[in-house]
Order: C-alpha cells, then sequence, then structure tokens
C-alpha cells in the first residue's frame, strides 16, 4: 500500500493533507508486507503502526513500487 499524504482540491490541483494517515489502525488485519508512506514533516507516531516499525526506503524498495506508481500515472495522466 501506498499513502501519499495528498488529494485534489476542487480546482484539481494536488495539494498536501494535514496528515498523510489520520487513523490509528493502519495495520488493522494486516498478515504482512509494507505500507510506504509520504510523510515529509514526520507527523505519524509509532502508534498507528499496530506493531510496525518505521524504516528508511532502500534503493530495493524503490525498484518494486517505481513500475507500480509509472503505472498509476499512464492511468491518471
Amino acid at each position: 500500500m501506498i499513502l501519499n499524504g495528498v488529494k485534489f482540491d476542487d480546482d484539481g490541483k494536488l495539494v498536501p493533507l494535514p496528515e498523510p494517515y489520520p487513523g490509528s489502525n493502519m495495520f488493522s488485519l494486516a498478515s504482512g508486507g509494507a505500507i510506504f508512506v509520504r510523510d515529509p514533516h514526520k507527523t505519524m507516531v509509532d502508534e498507528q503502526l499496530n506493531g510496525g516499525k518505521f524504516t528508511r526506503m532502500t534503493d530495493a524498495d524503490w525498484e518494486l513500487i517505481l513500475p507500480l506508481m509509472e503505472r498509476t500515472k499512464n492511468f491518471s495522466g
């Protein structure tokens, strides 16, 4: 899952959300995997992760998600 912390406003412009994920139950019912979150202001806290952990993205992470992001870009422009 990729959480970008952005949305489109009424004029169709991309604007940041006040928080990338405002909930406290991010990994509810998850059995594994990763969530990539854009959080430049570090507003997320450990309590939102339900036992998960924050780590830095690696080159291998980028190799995994870049094709997905490019495919999404082709659909959304």
